[in-house]
């Protein structure tokens, strides 16, 4: 999909009679900049020949876990809201299936720093490594700049034993790391803290495992 930019420098991309642009809230004038964060604008253009564009909608986007939740929604919503006969041989679909059958790649994001340092622990737990660059969303350290594809040599549950190792040997070297799984299980998409498994209970989760965000949390500014 071939992005765009818009006349104040904002890029877009057009998906059919529909415009998607970021904004940074860094752009907005102090009047319209309501959600004090990025957003996510989607306008319809008001003819199929006629450039101009409804007013539309705004997503406040304060953080890749938001977006996340926005893309996790947009998919559910179209194969739930689809019939059974529609669902059938739908690119789509297949697509989704496949990534259910998957037990061999896992798709690691986060900031390039964070992501150079659990690339370390992943390459030594014996994953193949493919790195990738990704639109930078905003300033702020929790978003996603860069994307992992995890690749591991066997098949098996031995993978998920594997990667929960580096994770959890990841997270204990520095108190400052964050790790956040998006997991797909029973037709739902939901986020947890890695913080608060085990190394066993993740190995059990992993399997369900769609995204997985590495990032440092920053020090609060009341603390002393």
């Amino acid at each position: 999909m071939a992005l765009q930019e818009d006349g104040k420098g904002h890029i877009y991309a057009e998906v059919n009679n529909i415009r998607i642009t970021y904004i940074p809230a860094s752009d907005r004038a102090e009047a319209t900049n309501w959600s004090g964060s990025d957003v996510i604008r989607v306008q319809a253009y008001k003819g199929a020949t006629d450039k101009s564009l409804h007013m539309g909608a705004e997503l406040p986007i304060p953080s890749s876990q938001v977006f996340g939740q926005f893309v996790a929604a947009l998919c559910q919503v179209y194969t739930d809201g689809k019939s059974a006969e529609q669902i059938a041989g739908d690119p789509f679909a297949a697509l989704q299936e496949s990534l259910e059958r998957s037990d061999r790649i896992f798709s690691v994001m986060g900031p390039t720093t964070s992501l150079t340092e659990f690339e370390q622990f992943a390459k030594d737990g014996g994953f193949t490594i493919s790195r990738m660059r990704l639109m930078t969303l905003s300033a702020e350290p929790t978003m996603a700049s860069e994307c992992l594809q995890l690749a591991f040599s066997t098949q098996g549950a031995a993978i998920f034993g594997t990667l929960a190792g580096v994770i959890t040997a990841y997270l204990g070297q520095k108190a400052a790391r964050r790790i956040t799984i998006t997991l797909f299980a029973s037709g739902k998409i939901k986020s947890i803290d890695a913080r608060g498994y085990s190394e066993q209970e993740l190995s059990k989760i992993l399997p369900e495992c769609r995204e997985i965000l590495v990032y440092e949390e920053s020090p609060s500014k009341d603390a002393k």
